[in-house]
């Protein structure tokens, strides 16, 4: 996993620095909007099945029910990611003119259409089927090669067709990523890990189908909330800012999930599988506490040196253009303290099965920050989505650990609650500085 993400990471930064250099905050602005009409799409196409696709096929005790489990997740996804890329094709026109606010964009997302098949497979079916088999070797080597890869259609395509360009290369991507991903489970069936026959459809099984989705059910709902208000934050921002301001809005929302991973895969490595266990009342706690200790010692120093050289990593990621992004970048890192809080409250939840606490919380945020994005947006400009975040996260951090200490009788330890305030202080301190 860790080769995977520095590997992501690096490969972004020469993604990021190149878009700066050719398409500048505009050109920018409409590629990352783009990146997040895939990212939602590719999430209704999948149906947020990973999970229970891991677990039924980590689960199955023979060569038919595995096949049962594949073939159940590979016949409900055909037919939601058939949905999701004819939507694409079908409201091309609108979803061009209110999410990019033009109508020169209709023919790049149908191409995003094409490309969408092949990622919904890669990430909804092949990568929970190596995870569910213990091959992470094989997958970490098909994300890796792809990663590399994907670089040359992104510095080519967008060199000679710059904006449109950025969009034909998400689908080739996508689709490179796929064959890659195909090759190493074909690898598995060709070694008799997987069985042949693995997508045949007289396996399938409505029980199954219904099992996969709602193991998964939580999950999607939430995944779908916070990619639908990325979505509609930035089409708001075009609409109302121009396209120039979402690219300078882009920089802290593609910095913060640069670094936030690195934490997030720590979190869901280490804590989530003792926590979903079921362990002890004491050792819960510690794990808790030790989770929060373990991120504000790790993530404040990061904050602070983020906050203070912002305008010279700005410069160094992108370009000197995008320097008016500096003021989103500090409240977007502060507010971050309080992401990654929220972060273990809902991880703490989801471990240990409060699902309904889960969806809520990220339902109460949603609504936080549409509220700030609609309600802020007239008089402070993009600064209104960012301190949506901001309140959001404050506001689910104080509700989630009142849900721990009602549901799982916890609170943070003396020394975690002066650790937080010792953090948030130092943070606060050089924001507003």
């Amino acid at each position: 996993m860790g080769t995977v993400t520095v590997a992501n990471a690096v490969a972004a930064l020469i993604r990021a620095k190149y878009a700066a250099i050719v398409l500048g905050p505009a050109g920018v602005g409409y590629l990352s909007q783009a990146n997040s009409l895939f990212f939602f799409a590719n999430n209704a196409g999948a149906l947020a099945m990973g999970a229970g696709l891991i677990k039924y096929v980590a689960d199955a005790k023979n060569d038919h029910e595995l096949k049962t489990t594949i073939c159940s997740a590979f016949g409900l996804q055909i037919i939601s990611a058939s949905i999701a890329m004819l939507a694409l094709l079908v409201f091309a026109r609108p979803i061009s003119s209110y999410f990019f606010s033009t109508d020169k964009l209709i023919a790049p997302v149908m191409i995003l259409a094409i490309g969408l098949p092949f990622a919904v497979a890669t990430s909804g079916m092949m990568v929970p089927i190596l995870y569910g088999l213990n091959s992470y070797s094989l997958y970490a080597k098909a994300a890796v090669i792809a990663t590399a890869l994907n670089i040359i259609p992104f510095v080519v395509l967008i060199h000679f067709y710059q904006v449109k360009g950025a969009f034909v290369q998400i689908s080739i991507s996508a689709g490179v990523t796929f064959l890659l991903t195909l090759y190493y489970v074909r690898y598995l069936v060709t070694n008799r890990v997987v069985p042949s026959g693995w997508f045949d459809w007289k396996f399938a099984r409505w029980e199954k189908i219904k099992g996969l989705f709602s193991y998964g059910s939580a999950s999607f709902g939430v995944t779908m909330l916070y990619a639908g208000t990325a979505l509609l934050a930035k089409a708001v921002i075009i609409q109302r800012l121009g396209v120039v301001v979402n690219g300078f809005y882009h920089i802290p929302v593609a910095l913060h999930a640069l670094y936030v991973p690195l934490f997030q895969h720590g979190l869901w490595a280490h804590t989530y599988p003792i926590l979903s266990a079921n362990p002890k009342k004491q050792r819960r706690d510690d794990e808790i506490n030790r989770s929060f200790r373990f991120c504000f010692l790790m993530i404040t120093p990061l904050l602070v040196a983020m906050i203070l050289g912002r305008n010279l990593l700005i410069k160094v990621v992108y370009t000197s253009s995008f320097l008016p992004a500096s003021n989103l970048m500090a409240v977007q890192f502060f507010g971050d303290f309080f992401f990654i809080s929220t972060y273990i409250v809902s991880l703490v939840l989801l471990a240990t099965a409060r699902l309904w606490w889960f969806l809520g919380l990220a339902i109460v945020y949603n609504l936080i920050f549409v509220g700030c994005l609609y309600g802020l947006i007239g008089k402070i400009g993009a600064l209104g989505a960012i301190w949506g975040h901001v309140v959001g996260n404050v506001v689910i951090l104080v509700v989630g650990l009142w849900a721990l200490h009602k549901k799982l009788d916890f609170r943070p330890s003396r020394e975690v609650r002066r650790l937080f305030l010792i953090c948030l202080c130092v943070v606060g301190a050089v924001t507003l500085f």
